[in-house]
């Protein structure tokens, strides 16, 4: 069974690697749906061939992130 090992308060602690992503899969999930909300809300709907950008640290550097959205 793979591991991360995690720190808490201090300490080390390891944590399955299954777990861990089936909780950032679900957080994408819900990140998914809220772009997708966003975007059928607008009043002036876009191309949707042109490119979306999303900007900000941390979701682009989880691997298959752009296919996975």
């Amino acid at each position: 069974m793979d591991t991360y090992i995690a720190s808490i308060d201090g300490k080390s602690v390891k944590v399955s690697a299954n777990s861990v992503n089936e909780i950032v899969k679900a957080r994408l999930d819900s990140f998914a749906e809220v772009i997708n909300n966003l975007l059928f809300s607008f009043q002036y709907k876009q191309d949707a061939s042109l490119p979306i950008y999303l900007t900000g640290n941390g979701v682009n550097y989880i691997k298959g992130v752009k296919n996975y959205l």
